[in-house]
This record gives structure tokens, C-alpha cells and sequence, in this order.
């Protein structure tokens, strides 16, 4: 297991919930096959650019063999603490956290969220 939670306090190495990754990138860096990742409840935003220089290539890519489970509380459980409809794990390609209504702020935005 590699744990992800945006409110891990470090250090951060992603072998355990107090340990956690504090985004979803370092543990699909650091992922082998067979591996899978355990995201707490937050919003989390791609920063891995598959066009160097061009932030809104920026995406979360996910290799095969990797298994990527969200809705854990934030500070982790085990699996039967797993709950997606009240701890919300989001994937969002609103880079700049400014997207409101109406469109508004997502000239920003990542192109593709996930590859």
C-alpha cells in the first residue's frame, strides 16, 4: 500500500497513513505494478506536465497495474473505513483552485485530468 493525505504532516515517505504522501503524484511516482494507493478525502491537482513547460498538460498519469482507491478519512483507516460518498476524494484539473460559476476561471484548467 502507498498512502496519499493532503493533511500528512510529514515526513512524508507514503508507507503508512502518518507518513502519508501529502499529493497523489509522488505516490504514482513512487508505484510499481501490482501496487495500489489509498487516497484520504480531499482535492487533489496534477503536477506532472506530459509537455514540459505547458502547465495545462499537466495530468495525473496512471500506469497499468496500478490500483488507485479513494474515500478514506483524512488520517486513514483500513479498508472497512473506507467510505467514497462521505469522504470525497477528488481528482481535479482546476489548477489554479479558481473555477467558479458560469465558467468563470477555467481558462486555467488541465487539459486532461487523468491518462
Amino acid at each position: 500500500m502507498i498512502y496519499v493525505d493532503a493533511d500528512a504532516a510529514g515526513p512524508s515517505d507514503g508507507l503508512t497513513w502518518s507518513t502519508a504522501f501529502t499529493n497523489v503524484q509522488d505516490a504514482l511516482t513512487s508505484a510499481e505494478s501490482g501496487d495500489e494507493i489509498w487516497v484520504a478525502e480531499g482535492v487533489y491537482v496534477p503536477s506532472q506536465e506530459s509537455n514540459p513547460g505547458s502547465p495545462r498538460s499537466a495530468t495525473f498519469d496512471l500506469p497499468g497495474g496500478i490500483a488507485l482507491y479513494g474515500g478514506f478519512p483524512a488520517g486513514g483507516s483500513d479498508l472497512s473505513g473506507r467510505d467514497w460518498r462521505n469522504y470525497k476524494t477528488v481528482l481535479s484539473g482546476d489548477l489554479g483552485g479558481n473555477d467558479g460559476p458560469g465558467w468563470v476561471g477555467y481558462e486555467d484548467n488541465a487539459l486532461h485530468v487523468v491518462s
